[in-house]
């Protein structure tokens, strides 16, 4: 085994070597130094009758999350004979970014001498706060006539880390057209420490320059992620303002905070928030041929189609409303629900004339629903045209088709349950129906609870899924 340097170890900085040799040392451990310098080999020897003992460590720790930890130590051979050769003594505890191991070389080590050693580790910075214990184990690989006095356990605390969160927009549009997609860009730095511990960045939309949360809507959100105070981190993000949104001057606000009990620590929150300015246009208005008079040739008849209420979420898909741009009679077989090229059972339609115009809405029961929703999949929904008769013979242009998907925790309807849908069923966990917060669309047992059981569970299945 080659001789290797005292400080060549893995994850130990400054560390301080043993005690050098002394005159007067056997000849077995001149020979052995000797055939060491000649072949660059040294087996591992201890003379008969030793026996290392820990003499001295620290009675408890104190280190900071993402910093670092000293510990030193002694040890005495308290045998009969030379302790010589080479041995390892080693320092672990769960915290650690990786393996504390202190290398002896040769070394002779009298009856009743002793040697300290010691070095400083890297505290991870994801560990959270909290006692822990740092393992020292001496003397592998030493041959000795007693192991059971070379272990010893130090109590450690670690205190919280703080980092100086902060924000910046980096690439924000200057205006936007309401019900369009966009990218925005954005930086987070943290001064001081690395932040390595639970935080958000969030992006909401508002009336005004001041983050309200209860009021303001949120756009997107992504999780935390190792942050070095030296380079920063950027985020992208595909958002979208609701085409129900007025036009005028609005703000996107960008927003980087903890998360939960155990999140990052930040002592100066007043620079974690950024607003910038962003115009909203309407989209250019679309013609409603249902507002068309009819004329002598019986123009065709329109169809428009609403899932649940209107909103993105997909999550539970309870009803679908049809509404027709007149009033018109569904024979048998006008309206089919497929989910992957099959006929889906259990959907009722409950037809009504409102305002001069039919309105179709369907509902589901029985094997293809649950808690009243459709379950996971792609669906089709096709009015067929030579079934559905108007007034002075008019129809439609043709088969009206609408194609729409459920997966259960898809909050935002892009067709994946991601860490954004986390975050809202997060903000929605143990919240009953009546409460603020609580979110219908989660309740995947309709029992008007979004619990830690059956919905939890039920998420958690499709995290990360898409359809």
């Amino acid at each position: 085994m080659p001789i290797l340097p005292w400080h060549s170890l893995f994850g130990r900085k400054n560390a301080r070597p043993p005690g050098r040799p002394r005159p007067g040392r056997p000849p077995q451990v001149e020979a052995l130094e000797a055939r060491a310098l000649l072949t660059g080999q040294i087996p591992a020897v201890n003379l008969r009758d030793s026996d290392l003992v820990i003499t001295h460590v620290p009675a408890s720790l104190t280190a900071t999350v993402g910093g670092e930890i000293n510990v030193a130590w002694a040890v005495r051979n308290q045998g009969k004979d030379f302790s010589a050769g080479r041995w390892i003594d080693e320092v672990s505890s769960s915290f650690f970014r990786g393996r504390g191991d202190f290398e002896h070389t040769i070394a002779d080590i009298r009856p009743g001498e002793e040697y300290h050693a010691g070095g400083s580790w890297d505290v991870s910075p994801y560990a959270s706060p909290g006692h822990y214990n740092l393992t020292l184990v001496i003397g592998s690989g030493a041959i000795e006539t007693n192991k059971d006095n070379n272990t010893a356990v130090i109590p450690v605390t670690l205190i919280d880390s703080p980092v100086d969160l902060r924000i910046f927009a980096d690439s924000v549009p200057a205006s936007a057209v309401a019900g369009a997609r966009f990218h925005v860009l954005w930086g987070e730095a943290g001064g001081g420490n690395v932040a390595g511990r639970a935080f958000a960045s969030h992006v909401y939309l508002s009336d005004d320059a001041a983050l309200d949360p209860g009021k303001d809507v949120l756009l997107g959100i992504s999780f935390s992620h190792p942050i070095d105070p030296q380079f920063g981190y950027h985020e992208r993000a595909e958002v979208v303002i609701s085409p129900s949104s007025a036009a005028g001057t609005k703000y996107l606000i960008f927003q980087v905070d903890t998360v939960g009990a155990d999140g990052q620590l930040d002592p100066n929150p007043a620079n974690n928030v950024v607003a910038v300015p962003i115009r909203i246009a309407r989209p250019a208005p679309v013609r409603d041929l249902s507002a068309v008079a009819a004329t002598p040739t019986a123009a065709p008849i329109t169809a428009g189609t609403v899932i649940n209420d209107g909103s993105a979420q997909r999550s539970m898909v309870k009803s679908v409303t049809l509404t027709f741009g007149a009033a018109v009679t569904l024979d048998a077989g006008a309206v089919r629900l497929t989910r992957d090229g099959a006929l889906v059972a259990g959907v009722d339609i409950a037809v009504s004339l409102v305002g001069g115009k039919t309105v179709a809405v369907l509902t589901f029961h029985g094997n293809d629903a649950v808690g009243g929703s459709l379950a996971d999949g792609r669906y089709a929904l096709t009015v067929v045209a030579a079934k559905v008769r108007g007034l002075a013979g008019s129809s439609l242009a043709g088969d009206f088709v609408t194609n729409f998907h459920r997966l259960f925790g898809d909050t935002d309807g892009d067709g994946r349950v991601d860490g954004w849908d986390l975050d809202r069923f997060v903000r929605a966990m143990d919240r009953r129906r009546g409460q603020p917060g609580y979110q219908w669309s989660l309740d995947a047992g309709d029992d008007g609870t979004v619990d830690r059981t059956t919905d939890y569970v039920r998420f958690l299945r499709n995290y990360g899924r898409r359809v």
